[in-house]
């Protein structure tokens, strides 16, 4: 009896040790919080994430895994400033790769002003087969990399590029009209606008978005009041789409909408050099200089390099 007892008591406290060493700040316990935390990630717990990859990067600060977990879980939180250093110090590492790093670091760098070098990441997901759904978007994606930092031939040249390989994907089409209005050349950007919403079935928020902006450049505005309330149905969590329907409703002399837009409470920790910039504009215009102030120096404080700070800054201090 006593030698049963004795072996259920080693496999007790090894049971108890192994649990003890999973927990462990050794190397066991860091790699369980870590695919805790990747789990966390893939599951869209962002936050779980954060903390779990910051609590294996208070003991280890080089962790690569950790930090491109934490890295990635604060852009898709929109937290894109402060996402932008972890994943510049585990670009290129295994969980990186795996996780969306590419794409999560894309968004952060244009977030930062860096449209081109955006491109040049998220480029690098492409696969050798132009067909493929990813590559499309990527290239969609692209497209308003280069536009965010008025790169508009650039932008014309992936719309070529990604409407050839892909004719009938009305997001290849959707995006290429944005590249088209930008450039001003309105005939084209209709004629891909229509080839958006005729190719598929496919609901694509970027159509209802070119619909407004078409809409607005031929002074449609009953127009582009429905389609931004087709877009926000697609993507009512999406900050862009908030400041792109402010923008408009502040060039319609309506700046009090615009506000109600970007001031919802769902957007109040996101990071978006799009919902700065556009509440700087319109706390202006609504004679609220004191408030614009606060808003741009926000901006600077996050993205100190953005190529969008002086002109907000001139038009904050115009008489």
């Amino acid at each position: 009896m006593s030698a049963i007892v004795g072996r259920v008591l080693l496999v007790w406290m090894l049971g108890l040790g192994l649990a003890f060493a999973q927990q462990a700040p050794g190397p066991r316990g860091r790699k369980a919080q870590l695919k805790t935390a990747m789990r966390m990630l893939e599951r869209g717990r962002y936050g779980a994430a954060i903390e779990q990859s910051r609590e294996i990067t208070a003991k280890r600060p080089n962790h690569a895994g950790a930090r491109a977990v934490m890295g990635i879980a604060l852009a898709r939180a929109g937290r894109l400033s402060d996402a932008l250093p972890q994943l510049e110090v585990s670009e290129g590492s295994m969980v990186y790769t795996q996780l969306g790093g590419y794409g999560a670091h894309a968004d952060a760098l244009r977030a930062a002003g860096f449209g081109a070098e955006a491109w040049e990441t998220r480029s690098q997901q492409l696969a050798a087969d132009g067909l493929d759904f990813t590559n499309i978007k990527i290239y969609c994606h692209g497209i308003d990399d280069l536009l965010s930092v008025g790169d508009v031939e650039g932008a014309l040249s992936l719309g070529e590029t990604v409407v050839g390989i892909a004719p009938t994907a009305p997001a290849a089409h959707a995006f290429y009209a944005t590249a088209l209005l930008w450039d001003g050349d309105i005939d084209s950007a209709e004629f891909h606008d229509w080839l958006s919403r005729t190719s598929s079935t496919t609901r694509v928020s970027r159509v209802a978005i070119n619909q407004a902006w078409l809409g607005e450049a031929v002074g449609d505005v009953l127009s582009g009041h429905r389609a931004w309330s087709r877009a926000k149905l697609m993507r009512k969590r999406e900050p862009r789409i908030a400041a792109w329907e402010a923008g408009w409703w502040r060039r319609q002399g309506n700046a009090a909408m615009g506000w109600t837009v970007v001031n919802a409470g769902r957007f109040s920790s996101h990071q978006s050099p799009s919902l700065l910039a556009e509440r700087t504009l319109l706390l202006r215009m609504l004679d609220r200089g004191e408030d614009a102030t606060r808003e741009l120096e926000r901006f600077g404080l996050l993205f100190p390099a953005h190529p969008a700070l002086d002109e907000l800054e001139a038009e904050v201090n115009r008489e």
